[in-house]
């Protein structure tokens, strides 16, 4: 059963901290004479551009939806519930079939004609083994307009090959996140042989690499801060960072910016992430600052201050569960505190990869990711409670060794109107 192929649901934010991605004159200002972002404008206008181009893309990627599904990866994506709460596991065989999954059912392929106003226009490809090169990936995908792929390091997966072919036209653009230790010129020479364009996007380390992928964005000083040494954290602040990407991205008022995500190095913020980011806001006059984490907002606070980091912009749970939990509480619900998507995505807590192609996905239908351990967290019990009835679909990403079926159905529980 299949009730929806593809939800383009709303694409802009207006919880609490939307604001933060609107640099309209500010309210205050630091002891440097950098404005701290705190206005509401635009943001009636980004919800009328969001829910317009959500409606779209979900009414052209229907219209495929059949003929796709002939020839896919299909039983992936296995879907149960009911009317009131559709419930939806993404699962391969691992974590770039898994990954290969999301965007199976995220993408039409590049040469349908009934997709393709909302083709992909590139691919964000990082290494699945591990983490760093792609906690700051998830804003650049969605800015880049395509899906955030994983493969191994030194030969490209054929099933990732597959797919970067159903979804990218000849020609197009592959970024590949990290330097050769990444992601080999093997990778490299495989993806040009078949006729792909490539751009590494690197720094000779985690901290610069997250700062070549800010440097792909349109100018910002909007910067979300997690920890570099651990992926948890990152997951969740990619997630909002790219949902408020996308809805500047939107936006017709050229001074909406998009939001970075820029890694320390636990409670130690590296120089060059601290000249990065005080030369952009310098240039230009304003920032907003986010942390998620208390690793990364101690380091924040460290070196930027109270001023520019006001407590609402500060996200530290007791525990990753909770961290996730207070960013999607803030930034993916409405002035009334109900959600704005019309759902939420779930993956583990314990491991990287599901959360790292989940969090892009989510982040076009303004869903916050939230994550669980081998019984569903308390944090995410709680946040799931407290919006019960408010949506009508949860997301899984990973198999059963990720997520049990005792947690999604404990969290099918708690989410029930």
């Amino acid at each position: 059963m299949r009730k929806r192929a593809l939800k383009w649901a709303s694409l802009t934010l207006l919880g609490p901290l939307a604001w933060a991605g609107v640099s309209t004159p500010a309210d205050a200002a630091d002891e440097s004479g950098l404005a701290v972002s705190t206005s509401t404008a635009s943001m009636a206008s980004l919800v009328e551009v969001g829910q317009s181009v959500a409606n779209a893309r979900r009414e052209a990627r229907s219209a495929s939806f059949s003929t796709l599904a002939a020839a896919s990866p299909e039983d992936c994506l296995v879907v149960d519930g009911d009317e009131a709460l559709t419930v939806a596991r993404f699962a391969g065989e691992n974590r770039y079939e898994t990954a290969v999954c999301v965007s199976f059912w995220s993408w039409p392929d590049h040469d349908d004609p009934d997709g393709s106003e909302f083709a992909a226009q590139a691919v964000v490809l990082a290494r699945g083994d591990l983490f760093p090169d792609a906690l700051a990936g998830g804003p650049l995908a969605v800015y880049a307009d395509g899906p955030l792929l994983l493969t191994p390091p030194n030969a490209l997966h054929s099933s990732v090959a597959a797919e970067i072919d159903r979804v990218l036209a000849p020609g197009g653009l592959v970024y590949l996140l990290g330097g050769t230790g990444a992601l080999s010129t093997n990778v490299e020479q495989q993806l040009q042989s078949a006729g792909y364009q490539t751009q590494r996007v690197a720094g000779s380390n985690r901290y610069l690499t997250s700062i070549a992928i800010a440097e792909e964005l349109p100018m910002t000083s909007n910067f979300f801060f997690a920890t570099g040494q651990n992926f948890p954290d990152a997951l969740a602040a990619g997630n909002a960072a790219a949902a408020l990407t996308i809805g500047a991205t939107y936006d017709d008022d050229p001074d909406t910016l998009p939001f970075a995500v820029l890694l320390t190095a636990d409670s130690q913020m590296p120089a060059a992430i601290a000249n990065f980011a005080w030369d952009r806001g310098t240039s230009i006059g304003m920032w907003a600052l986010l942390t998620a984490g208390g690793q990364a907002n101690a380091a924040a606070l460290a070196e930027f201050g109270d001023d520019n980091l006001p407590p609402e912009n500060r996200f530290v749970g007791a525990d990753r569960f909770a961290t996730a939990a207070m960013i999607a509480e803030s930034i993916y619900t409405d002035i009334s505190g109900e959600l704005i998507g019309d759902g939420v995505g779930l993956a583990t807590g314990t491991n990287f990869p599901d959360g790292l192609a989940a969090s892009a996905y989510l982040s076009w239908f303004g869903e916050p990711l939230l994550l669980t351990g081998t019984s569903l967290s308390t944090p995410t019990t709680a946040f799931l409670t407290g919006h019960a009835g408010e949506g009508s679909f949860i997301e899984a990403f990973g198999g059963t060794g990720a997520i049990s079926q005792s947690v999604l159905d404990a969290a099918e529980s708690a989410f029930r109107p």
